[in-house]
């Protein structure tokens, strides 16, 4: 990835096959768009801010219930 300008209000930014651009506005943080580079062609994804910490959080009680279950896998 490169970033070839930059200028007040345009940055220019050329990606290479497996790069990824994740982009955030400071005043509304409540999504990103994901950009992904694959096999020269670009990808585009919107996310809310809010499905990706539910998702997080999600992995994480998955987790801890594997991990509780290990514990007691025997009981």
């Amino acid at each position: 990835m490169k970033q070839i300008k930059e200028t007040e209000k345009l940055t220019t930014i050329i990606v290479e096959d497996g790069d990824v651009l994740e982009i955030m506005s400071l005043k509304k943080s409540t999504e990103k768009v994901v950009i992904k580079c694959l096999n020269s062609v670009l990808h585009i994804d919107e996310i809310l801010i809010e499905d990706i910490k539910k998702m997080q959080m999600e992995k994480e009680e998955m987790k801890k219930m594997d991990e509780y279950l290990k514990e007691h896998e025997n009981d």
